[in-house]
C-alpha cells in the first residue's frame, strides 16, 4: 500500500491469512534519522494468534526487498531491556535476520533505544534495481496506453481539427507537451535522482518530437536497460521447504562470471571444407536403434550394449555435416574418429550415471537440440563439431562424486583447480590429453587459429555444465529472450503512424521483419547459445519419455547415495540428496525439475519454440513423479495441495513458454 505510485517513499507492508490482516510492517527510503543511501523498517506488527508463524519474517523480507531497489543498507531501532526476556529474543532474531550495531554494555535492568543496520550485498541491490526499473515500466506502458486511447477516441472534428494543425505545420502547445512530459518523466527522474540505474540515454526532449519519443524511446529502451539487469530465477523462500527441495537448491547455490560473449567464430571462408563420405542410416539390426529412435525423446542408450554406443559414437561424429571441418574425405576419417571414441569409451569410469552411456546420451541430444534451434544458420561446421566433441568428452574421468565432496575432503583435484569447478577443470584436461595423441587427434588437420577456436569452445562449453553456472545461464537466457523477443517472435503486425507528403497523418499496418538467426550469431550471444545447447543436453533426462526419464533418475539417484554412503564414511556432512535413508526419491524429482530442469528449458522454449516437446515431457512427468510422491506417503490434505500447486505452477510457466504468453 503505497500513496505514491511508483514515487512513493514510505509504503506499508500488509499480510493476509485468506480474508485476514494478520501483520503489517511499513519500509522507507531515506528518512531524516538515517544516513544518506540508508533505509528504513519498523512499525512490525503481528496478530498475537499468528506470531511464531513465519508472518514476521516474511514481512521484513519484504520490506527488505523494496528497500534494496534504492539503498545500501537498512536501519531498525527497537526498545530494548537487559534482562527482560523478550527483550532478549527480539535481539536474537534481529542478529538471526543480519543486524549488528549497537553493543552497549548494560546492568540488568537498564532500558536503551537500539540502533542497528545491516548491509545489503551488491547483487541484491542490483535486482533490486530491476525490480524498480520494471514497475517504473509497467507505469509507463499504462499511461502511453492511456494516452494512446484518448487519441483514438477523438471525434471527427477533434481529428480534423489535428489534421488542420499539422498540414499548417502548427507546433504543438509547449505547455500541452511538457505536462504530458513531465507526467511520464517524473518517476524516470525520481529513481536516477535517487542514485537508481544511469537513464541519461532516454531523456526526452522537442515538444514537436514528444509523441514518437514516448512510445519508442522511453519504453523501448527502459525495458532494454531493464532486461539487461533482468535475474531470471525465482527467488524462493525456504521456510516450510521439504528436505528434498533444500538439496536441490544447495546445488544451485554461488555464482560464477564465466560468460565472455566475445566469441568470433571461424568463418566458413576460413575453414577447409572437404567432402566426408556419406555413412549409412542407422538401424535396429545393425546398430540396435533405428534414426526415428535415436532422433527421438524415447531414446535410451541403455537399450545398446557398451560396443554399440561406441559405434553410435562414430556413426554421430562420422555423418553430422559438421565433420567437414575436420575430417579428410577418405578412409582415415572412419579409423580416426574410431581411435578417438574408444579411448574416450576406456576414459570414463563405470559409475551408475556419469559413465560413456551418459556422454553417448549428451552427444545424441546436442544433434537433436541443434536441429532444433537450426544451428547450421548460425553456427560454423567447426563449432557444431566442436560441440560434439564437448559432449562426447564433457564428463570424461568422473568419478561419482560432486565438486561440494571435492572440497569438503580436500581432494587433489580440489587444490590443484582451487576449488572453483575441479570436475569440469579436469575433464577438460583430459580430453585434451586425448586429442594430443597422434594416434587421437581428431583436430590435427585444423590451422592454427581453428584450433585454438576449437579448443576455447570445448573448454568454455564444459566449465558451464557445472552446476554453479546454471542460474546465471537461466538468467541470460531469459535476458536474451526480453531484448530481442521483437525479432525472435513470430512476424506479427504492429501499427505505425507516418506523414505523407501532404503533411496528413495516416495510420498503416506494417509486418516487423523476423531474423532470429542474426541475433544468435551475434558474437556476445553465440557463445550463450553453446553453453545452453551442451547444458541442457547434460540435463535432459527429466525431459524425456517417462519411461527413460524413471530409469535415469534411478541411475542419478543411485549415484548420490554411493556418495552419501562415502561421506558417511569419511565422517563429513552427508548431503541431504545423497542420504539413501532419508530422501523421498518422487519429491526430490520435483524438486528438481521445479527449481532447476523446467527454468531452463522454459527460457529456451521462449526463444526457440521447437523445444517444446522437453517441455511437454516434463509437465507430464513432474505430475507422474506428484502421483508417486502421493501413493508413498499419503499427505495430508494441505500438504498434497502445496505441491500440487507448485507442479501446476511447473506446468503452467511451461505451457505460457509454449505458447508464448507472458504473465
Amino acid at each position: 500500500m503505497g500513496d505514491g505510485g511508483p514515487s512513493a517513499n514510505r509504503v506499508l507492508h500488509l499480510a493476509f491469512k485468506g480474508d485476514e490482516l494478520v501483520g503489517c510492517a511499513s519500509s522507507t527510503f531515506s528518512p531524516g534519522w538515517t544516513p544518506e543511501g540508508c533505509g528504513h523498517w519498523g512499525l512490525l506488527a503481528v496478530d498475537p494468534a499468528h506470531q511464531k508463524s513465519g508472518v514476521a519474517t516474511a514481512l521484513v523480507l519484504a520490506a527488505e526487498r523494496r528497500l534494496a531497489t534504492l539503498s545500501g543498507a537498512i536501519q531498525i531501532e527497537y526498545q530494548y531491556t537487559e534482562g527482560d526476556p523478550f527483550s532478549m529474543r527480539l535481539h536474537k532474531w534481529y542478529e538471526k535476520l543480519g543486524f549488528a550495531g549497537d553493543q552497549t554494555a548494560l546492568k540488568p535492568g537498564q532500558t536503551i533505544f537500539r540502533r542497528c543496520r545491516k548491509r545489503i550485498s551488491a547483487a541484491e541491490q542490483e535486482r533490486g534495481q530491476l525490480r524498480r526499473l520494471q514497475e517504473i515500466e509497467i507505469y509507463l506502458q499504462r499511461r502511453l496506453t492511456t494516452l494512446s486511447s484518448e487519441h483514438e477516441d477523438q471525434s471527427p472534428e477533434e481529428v480534423e481539427h489535428e489534421q488542420s494543425s499539422a498540414e499548417s505545420d502548427e507546433p504543438m502547445e509547449e505547455s500541452t507537451v511538457s505536462a504530458r512530459l513531465a507526467e511520464v518523466e517524473a518517476p524516470l527522474l525520481w529513481f536516477v535522482g535517487r542514485g537508481g540505474a544511469k537513464l541519461e540515454e532516454v531523456t526526452l526532449s522537442g515538444p514537436r518530437e514528444a509523441e514518437p519519443i514516448l512510445s519508442s524511446r522511453v519504453v523501448e529502451k527502459l525495458a532494454a536497460i531493464a532486461s539487461v539487469q533482468a535475474q531470471s530465477e525465482r527467488i524462493q523462500r525456504t521456510e516450510d521447504m521439504d528436505k528434498e527441495d533444500l538439496g536441490v537448491l544447495s546445488m544451485l547455490q554461488g555464482t560464477k562470471e564465466l560468460r565472455p560473449s566475445n566469441c568470433t567464430s571461424t568463418s566458413e571462408e576460413k575453414q577447409q571444407e572437404i567432402y566426408v563420405r556419406p555413412t549409412p542410416l542407422l538401424n535396429y539390426e545393425a546398430n540396435g536403434v533405428d534414426e526415428d529412435t535415436f532422433s527421438s525423446l524415447a531414446f535410451y542408450v541403455y537399450d545398446l550394449s557398451l560396443e554399440q554406443q561406441d559405434k553410435l559414437a562414430v556413426h554421430v561424429m562420422l555423418s553430422h555435416p559438421s565433420g567437414a571441418a575436420v575430417f579428410k574425405g577418405d578412409e582415415s576419417a572412419e579409423a580416426l574418429a574410431a581411435r578417438f571414441v574408444s579411448a574416450v569409451q576406456k576414459a570414463y569410469p563405470e559409475n551408475p550415471f556419469h559413465n560413456f552411456g551418459h556422454a553417448v546420451d549428451v552427444q545424441a541430444v546436442i544433434v537433436k537440440t541443434m536441429k532444433l534451434v537450426e544451428a547450421d544458420s548460425f553456427l560454423s561446421n567447426l563449432e557444431q563439431f566442436s560441440l560434439l566433441v564437448a559432449g562426447l568428452g564433457h564428463d570424461i574421468g568422473h568419478m561419482g562424486l560432486n565438486n561440494v565432496f571435492l572440497s569438503e575432503v580436500g581432494h587433489e583435484l580440489a587444490i590443484k583447480y582451487n576449488d572453483k569447478s575441479p570436475l569440469e577443470n579436469m575433464h577438460c584436461s583430459a580430453l585434451y590429453q586425448l586429442l594430443g595423441k597422434p594416434e587421437t587427434q581428431l583436430f590435427a588437420h585444423l590451422s592454427a587459429d581453428d584450433y585454438k577456436e576449437a579448443r576455447r569452445i570445448c573448454v568454455e562449453v564444459i566449465l558451464h555444465t557445472d552446476m554453479m553456472c546454471h542460474q546465471n545461464m537461466v538468467k541470460d537466457l531469459n535476458l536474451l529472450y526480453q531484448i530481442h523477443s521483437e525479432v525472435i517472435q513470430p512476424v506479427r503486425e504492429t501499427r505505425t503512424t507516418v506523414r505523407k507528403s501532404n503533411w496528413k497523418r495516416k495510420t498503416m499496418h506494417n509486418e516487423v521483419p523476423s531474423d532470429p538467426m542474426a541475433v544468435f550469431a551475434a558474437p556476445e550471444n553465440k557463445m550463450l547459445v553453446m553453453d545452453a545447447i551442451v547444458h541442457s543436453a547434460d540435463v535432459s533426462n527429466p525431459a524425456r519419455e517417462w519411461a527413460v526419464t524413471q530409469a535415469w533418475a534411478e541411475r542419478c539417484l543411485d549415484e548420490f547415495f554411493a556418495q552419501g554412503d562415502q561421506e558417511r564414511a569419511e565422517g563429513v556432512p552427508v548431503q541431504f540428496l545423497n542420504d539413501r535413508e532419508k530422501l523421498n526419491r518422487p519429491n526430490s524429482q520435483i524438486g528438481f525439475i521445479e527449481f532447476m530442469i523446467a527454468p531452463l528449458f522454459a527460457a529456451q522454449i521462449w526463444l526457440w519454440p521447437m523445444y517444446c516437446e522437453f517441455g511437454d515431457c516434463l509437465s507430464t512427468n513432474i505430475g507422474i513423479w506428484e502421483e508417486q510422491w502421493e501413493e508413498q506417503t499419503s499427505p495430508s490434505e494441505e500438504e498434497a495441495e502445496k505441491v500440487r500447486l507448485r507442479v501446476l505452477e511447473v506446468q503452467d510457466m511451461l505451457s505460457r513458454a509454449s505458447l508464448r504468453i507472458a504473465h
